[in-house]
């Protein structure tokens, strides 16, 4: 309980994931969140934007926010920023960990690069469905939950981002359907990635957990990375290197 009152929890989207990993940390009782989001509630947001009502639409996702949040723990040492990372970096710098629900491959590129170069340790979701091409054929449903640690394999290593994606940015969620249905499996991805949040700032577990990459599929299943494809990763991160990071700021525990 002493380091999840006294770490600070970086949430860059409150939409469809974002929405629950916020609720999720609120349960959880993280009291220092910091939660970055400019936009505003649209009404294809409404069937997977945790708390959001009719009402919101036009308003804010903040005020979704700080209901839900408001609802649940004090909102003393809670920063809720209506704006993109980018423009507050020292907000991002000041935290300790760092958990990204954003939609595109450039976005996911941009925040780990950020985190990575502050030695912060990053905390990816994201969902993607292609719709079927062929009768009897289910759509394709793919999501992850990676955990990007200073030092380890990144969103590059596990190919979660490509020279190929950023160049196309590949289809994701919010291109397959106005409304896709997807606040379940959102709500799957939140938990595995709250769940990674409390393991590293408290260290409960005795052994660390060994998986910090986790696939979703349409079937509901989350299943560690296959060891065939485990044995394509580098043995190491080439991507970022500890010497090309930024100062490190030490804190007392």
């Amino acid at each position: 309980r002493e380091y999840l009152n006294q770490a600070r929890v970086g949430l860059v989207g409150y939409g469809g994931g974002g929405s629950h990993v916020g609720q999720q940390l609120a349960h959880v009782k993280v009291p220092r969140l910091t939660v970055f989001e400019p936009q505003t509630v649209e009404d294809t947001n409404l069937n997977r934007l945790v708390g959001a009502a009719q009402a919101d639409v036009g308003h804010p996702k903040l005020d979704v926010a700080r209901r839900v949040l408001g609802g649940l723990m004090s909102l003393d040492e809670v920063q809720l920023l209506p704006v993109r990372w980018q423009d507050a970096p020292e907000a991002l710098r000041a935290c300790d960990v760092v958990v990204g629900c954003v939609d595109s491959a450039r976005q996911r590129d941009e925040l780990e690069r950020e985190c990575r170069k502050w030695l912060i340790p990053y905390i990816d979701i994201g969902l993607g469905i292609t719709p079927s091409k062929l009768d009897g054929e289910n759509p394709l449903m793919a999501g992850q939950v990676v955990v990007s640690l200073p030092g380890q394999h990144c969103l590059r290593c596990y190919r979660v981002v490509t020279d190929d994606a950023l160049a196309m940015e590949a289809a994701n969620y919010g291109d397959t359907s106005p409304a896709p249905q997807v606040v379940w499996a959102n709500g799957v991805l939140a938990s595995l990635a709250v769940g990674h949040v409390v393991g590293l700032l408290t260290g409960w577990q005795r052994i660390p957990a060994r998986h910090r990459f986790l696939r979703y599929d349409a079937d509901g299943c989350a299943v560690p990375l296959p060891d065939y494809e485990r044995k394509l990763l580098p043995p190491t991160c080439t991507h970022y290197l500890l010497k090309d990071a930024g100062p490190a700021v030490v804190r007392k525990a």
